[in-house]
């Protein structure tokens, strides 16, 4: 009897969650559609599975005031920058924890909804506090790959814009006119080096929906722009290297920029044998990366291929069990 009445009072007590949270949920997303309609424009449904209902999150943002400064928020945002980028870095941040918490509220009520109207244990209380930590920390895994992809990119194309940079210098060329004409080169590829600007906040979405539209720009094109953004925002050379090898957070940008910074504060006449040295290590790293995906993709092959030798087996016995079962 106790277990029932038990039973009884927790289907009782998620109806009333499922009421308010419904309540305060549709309240808070019509309030906020309107006025985030143009924010989240721009946006890939790929990319954001409840794009539609972001301005749910984005408004409980801005009501709690949330800043972002602790040491699992400014890891996030360390992330965020490695993947879109630092101008866009605030924008994507936001979207971020937006997503998480449309995404927490949704599957809290769904859950809500399954415990009021199914037969439930008492101990299905404790389903609701696991699910938003799961969703909650599940969401960042998204970031990761992302991460991981956009290095094993950097990693990619880095060798051929250190090769460049080398025979500029080589054929008489100062680091900075190398480094600017390596740079433009590199993002005149996919004509992208128009506006070195940045954008207004209410902008943003709509220009990173038109500069997908126009071109698929790499990360490495983009950091690269960045710093002469940097640099033209008054920051010094030094520091605009630095925070490129920051963002990129590869182990071969850094250790070029750490040649590029000792050339610029010492001097010398090495720095060309240094990037030669540091080219040909670059080129050896890509040639391994492309060894190892390829072994990643023979390995994720080995299942459907038994699949498929399974069925074969299968067609080719098939006819002589069914000649042994007629006898």
């Amino acid at each position: 009897m106790n277990s029932i009445n038990w039973t009884s009072i927790i289907k009782q007590g998620l109806v009333i969650l499922f009421i308010v949270e419904i309540v305060i949920f549709g309240v808070f997303y019509l309030g906020a559609k309107r006025r985030y309609n143009k924010y989240i424009k721009g946006l890939d449904k790929k990319e954001i599975t409840f794009k539609e209902l972001l301005p749910f999150g984005l408004i409980i943002l801005d009501i709690l005031r949330i800043r972002f400064t602790s040491r699992y928020s400014r890891r996030i945002y360390r992330k965020i920058c490695s993947v879109y980028g630092t101008r866009y870095a605030q924008y994507y941040n936001r979207i971020h924890w937006a997503h998480k918490i449309t995404s927490m509220s949704i599957v809290l009520i769904l859950i809500t909804v399954f415990g009021a109207s199914g037969d439930i244990n008492p101990e299905y209380i404790i389903v609701i506090p696991l699910s938003q930590i799961a969703i909650f920390f599940l969401m960042d895994r998204e970031l990761d790959e992302k991460s991981k992809r956009r290095a094993i990119q950097i990693q990619k194309e880095f060798p051929e814009f250190i090769t460049k940079v080398t025979l500029l210098i080589n054929a008489g060329m100062t680091l900075n006119q190398a480094m600017r004409s390596a740079i433009g080169d590199k993002c005149n590829e996919n004509v992208h080096y128009e506006n070195m600007q940045e954008k207004s906040t209410l902008k943003e979405s709509e220009d990173i929906a038109g500069s997908k539209k126009k071109s698929a720009i790499s990360p490495l094109q983009q950091e690269l722009e960045q710093i002469l953004i940097d640099i033209e925002a008054g920051c010094t050379e030094l520091e605009a290297y630095r925070d490129f090898a920051e963002r990129c957070g590869v182990p071969q940008v850094k250790k070029f920029v750490g040649a590029l910074i000792q050339n610029i504060k010492v001097g010398g006449s090495n720095l060309v044998y240094e990037l030669k040295s540091q080219g040909n290590e670059c080129w050896e790293n890509r040639k391994g990366l492309a060894k190892r995906q390829g072994e990643i993709a023979s390995t994720k092959l080995i299942f459907p291929m038994m699949i498929l030798f399974a069925a074969v087996l299968l067609i080719v016995m098939a006819p002589a069990l069914l000649a042994l079962s007629t006898i």
